[in-house]
């Protein structure tokens, strides 16, 4: 009767520690995912910085245009 008790405690033990490891994993799987709201922000600054680099090129070209062409 001993051994049955010592090995559904050594089992338990095995259970509980996989247990940890899987919730571990999956911790770090949803900080590494870019879903959700932090994705959406991300994305959207991204593309916002993208834009702004666009029109600010877009700017000093046309700045330097009108310096060199005399009006």
């Amino acid at each position: 009767m001993r051994q049955a008790k010592y090995y559904d405690k050594e089992e338990e033990e095995q259970q509980d520690e996989l247990d940890h490891r899987i919730a571990a994993v999956r911790t770090a799987c949803n900080n590494c995912a870019t879903g959700g709201w932090k994705g959406l922000v991300t994305a959207t600054g991204f593309f916002f910085t993208l834009t702004l680099i666009n029109f600010i090129g877009q700017a000093w070209s046309i700045i330097n245009i009108t310096d060199i062409v005399p009006t």
